[in-house]
């Protein structure tokens, strides 16, 4: 679920907590009160850090980068500005170079964006250290001018605070239900209307915000900071560690954990300091080694198809001119041209490897074309676009494997796209709410469920539904009967019909179960060898030399 506390528990659970912390500096000692700090101070990394990273299940090791700038902020600017303002300079800093690193490396995941941020952080550090033998002569600052420890204190709690509050608002919001969407399958997200180039390098920046807001912090509890201390990979590493294991995709989580491996920390690294390190380093690796990863998803991807081609003299709602797409020296789909129009079935038949599926990617936005153009309704040019703005202008899509957001219910699958491409598109008619869709579909009485737990045919059917959330003019529908009994292959056929005839869509079917889908189309595809061969009706395409030769031969005579 997307929310699955109470909505007012957490804030006053929030409420309380900050309350009593901030009498700490007040009621307790001095050290107790140092230590207390260094629990917020990780509640607000670790909390931050959870936000974009537990959601998206991305792993940045760029947290002590940004911790730096925003403690070399302080340094710098200490002097010349209020308080108040250091500490947003700091967060502002931070989150501006975040904005270009995401920029640079947010299009990988996985190790690649691990090790890249990592890099990053290094490059700074010694960038930092540079700029500081060049221009003052050493490699740090000397701080003489510095607030109160209660002033330190009450600020970091109130960030950490600030951290926690953003959390729980981002948790139940539009943006975070992209990012949740992007962590779950983000290509799958794409095709229902998420910017996800946009949505990661804003949830970037605001982690880097709250990163550099506590670095600009806590910078003045020391008296002469360098690149080596405020850089430190430690601060980044324990921070992952503590997210990691407090449960990045929860609140309380990283917060219960933060305090724990504080105290701990300033138990054992007095005692056992080498062995405390090598505790931590162990258990960041079985912690990465068990991280959940949607990445195979966005990589299963690449093999996909679709199209149409013209008989009607209407303004055609999605047009594919001599469109191509080479991988390398192979050519999957080679100058094929198709139009449809609204109010079609267009069938779209071929042996294994005819390019189909990379021609359904081609004109969904999932793949660019290396030539040719595609044009929506109104001649709007989408290509080499991105696949939310296909999903923007109507074109929504089903997978040959089943892509749901696995830990969402069925009913927040389809509302997914309802608040992304659908948000601004007029209600499809009998189709406008998630009950409808589940009802039109057999879901209904499911709508509560986890995806993960129903059965495949089952989330096929719902892959339908999210495709509709779209709220869709055109829908691509990729062998949606693959792996189906014969009943449940003439059930879905016939709920593909209602679309059209009770709904208005016009939809494009892929589908290996020639007999049924030349039964409801009312025009066919042919494609081979990346090729169209043939286009027209059933009946003449069943009756095509080409296609008798190329395809199934006499057992397409017999479905004439």
């Amino acid at each position: 679920m997307i929310a699955s506390l109470p909505r007012n528990k957490p804030w006053w659970v929030l409420c309380a907590g900050l309350a009593l912390a901030a009498a700490v500096p007040w009621v307790a000692s001095e050290f107790v009160a140092s230590v207390a700090l260094g629990c917020l101070m990780y509640i607000a990394l670790a909390t931050s850090w959870s936000l974009f990273c537990g959601a998206t299940r991305y792993l940045s090791l760029a947290t002590s980068a940004f911790f730096g700038l925003g403690a070399y902020a302080s340094a710098t600017l200490l002097d010349v500005l209020p308080w108040p303002l250091v500490i947003l300079s700091g967060a502002a800093i931070a989150s501006a170079v975040a904005v270009l690193m995401g920029a640079a490396v947010l299009h990988l995941r996985g190790t690649y964006f691990a090790v890249l941020t990592f890099g990053m952080t290094e490059l700074i550090r010694h960038a930092v250290t540079f700029v500081e033998k060049q221009v003052s002569g050493t490699v740090g600052r000397v701080l003489t001018v510095v607030p109160s420890n209660e002033t330190v204190y009450l600020t970091v709690l109130a960030i950490a605070g600030a951290a926690v509050a953003t959390a729980l608002l981002v948790k139940r919001s539009r943006f975070g239900l992209a990012l949740a969407g992007i962590g779950a399958d983000e290509q799958r997200a794409q095709t229902l209307g998420v910017d996800t180039r946009r949505v990661k390098v804003m949830g970037f920046a605001l982690t880097a915000a709250f990163a550099g807001a506590v670095g600009a912090a806590m910078a003045v509890r020391w008296t002469y900071i360098d690149p080596p201390a405020v850089f430190s990979p430690f601060i980044g590493f324990q921070t992952v560690l503590i997210a990691m294991i407090g449960g990045a995709a929860s609140i309380g989580g990283p917060v219960a954990a933060a305090i724990v491996f504080s105290l701990l920390s300033e138990t054992l690294r007095l005692q056992l300091p080498y062995g405390y390190m090598m505790v931590l380093g162990l258990l960041l690796i079985l912690c990465v080694m068990h991280l959940p990863t949607a990445s195979h998803r966005c990589g299963s991807a690449r093999r996909l198809c679709c199209g149409g081609t013209a008989m009607s003299n209407a303004q055609p709602l999605l047009e594919a001119r001599e469109l191509t797409v080479r991988f390398g020296g192979l050519t999957a789909v080679d100058a094929v041209s198709a139009t449809l129009h609204a109010g079609e079935i267009v069938g779209i038949i071929g042996p294994n490897g005819a390019g189909k599926t990379t021609f359904f990617n081609a004109i969904s936005g999932v793949v660019m074309p290396t030539s040719g153009t595609l044009r929506v309704e109104g001649g709007v040019d989408l290509t080499r676009r991105g696949p939310h703005l296909y999903a923007a202008h109507g074109i929504a899509r089903t997978f040959q494997t089943p892509r749901v957001m696995a830990d969402m219910t069925l009913e927040d699958n389809v509302r997914f796209g309802m608040q992304f491409a659908g948000r601004h598109r007029t209600p499809i008619a009998g189709l406008g709410s998630t009950g409808e869709i589940l009802d039109m579909l057999g879901l209904g009485g499911l709508a509560k469920h986890i995806a993960a737990d129903v059965t495949p045919s089952q989330q096929r059917l719902l892959e339908i539904g999210m495709a509709l959330g779209t709220r869709p003019r055109v829908l691509l529908l990729d062998e949606v009967a693959a792996g189906l009994t014969e009943i449940e292959v003439d059930a879905m056929a016939r709920r593909i019909r209602r679309l059209r005839d009770e709904h208005g869509l016009t939809v494009v079917w892929i589908e290996h179960a020639v007999a049924t889908l030349l039964k409801y189309v009312e025009r066919v595809l042919v494609l081979h060898q990346g090729r169209k061969i043939a286009d027209g009706t059933p009946a003449e395409v069943v009756r095509n030399a080409d296609v008798v030769e190329a395809y199934l031969g006499d057992e397409m005579e017999a479905t004439a």
